[in-house]
C-alpha cells in the first residue's frame, strides 16, 4: 500500500487512477488516429511524436482526472449501481469538456485539432464506461464479509443461518418473522 503524506492509498485506488489515466489517453490517441485517417500512419507519427501533442494529451487526460475525483468516482461506498456509475460518468465528462474548452479559448495551442476533441469524447466516455462496468461486476463477485454475531438467543441463530444460506433461496430467513 502506497502512502503519501502519511496517508494511505488503498491499491485498487490506484489501479483505477493508473487505468482511467490510460483509457483518457487511448480514446485520445485512437481520435487521433481516426480524424488523420488510417492511411495517413506517417502523419500520425509525427503528429503524435511532438512534445506540444504530448503536453496537449497530458492536459486534457489531468482535467478529465479531476472531473473524476470530483464527482466522487474514486469513492467506492458511493458507486453502487450501473446507472449512478453511468450518471456520475456523464457529468464528470460533461464538466471535463466545459473546462477543456475554457482551456482551448484561453490558450489556443492547447488545442488538439478540428474534429479530434469532438471524437474523443464519446470514446473516452465509453471506454471509461465500460471499465468502471466490467470493475464494479468484478468487484462484487465472490466478495466475503466478515461478520460477528454475539449471542445464542433466536435471533443470533436465525441471522448466522441468514448470512451462510445461498442468496438465490426461496426460503424465508425467520428474521423478521
Amino acid at each position: 500500500m502506497l502512502k503519501i503524506g502519511g496517508q494511505r492509498v488503498p491499491t485498487p485506488l490506484i489501479v483505477l487512477l493508473v487505468a482511467d489515466f490510460c483509457l483518457i489517453g487511448l480514446g485520445l490517441l485512437f481520435a487521433i488516429g481516426l480524424r488523420i485517417g488510417y492511411f495517413g500512419f506517417r502523419s500520425f507519427v509525427e503528429y503524435v511524436d511532438t512534445w506540444q501533442t504530448f503536453r496537449r494529451m497530458l492536459v486534457a487526460m489531468s482535467i478529465c482526472e479531476l472531473a473524476l475525483y470530483f464527482n466522487d468516482l474514486y469513492d467506492f461506498r458511493l458507486l453502487r449501481t450501473p446507472g449512478e456509475i453511468l450518471v456520475r460518468l456523464l457529468q464528470a465528462f460533461g464538466v471535463a469538456c466545459l473546462a477543456l474548452a475554457v482551456c482551448y479559448y484561453a490558450w489556443p495551442q492547447l488545442e488538439f485539432g478540428r474534429g479530434i476533441a469532438a471524437l474523443a469524447a464519446p470514446l473516452i466516455v465509453a471506454l471509461t464506461l465500460a471499465w468502471r462496468l466490467a470493475k464494479a461486476r468484478a468487484g462484487y463477485v465472490g466478495k466475503l464479509t466478515r461478520m460477528l454475531i454475539m449471542g445464542t438467543g433466536p435471533t443470533g441463530i436465525a441471522l448466522a443461518r441468514y448470512s451462510r444460506a445461498p442468496r438465490n433461496s426461496t426460503q424465508s430467513s425467520g428474521i423478521l418473522g
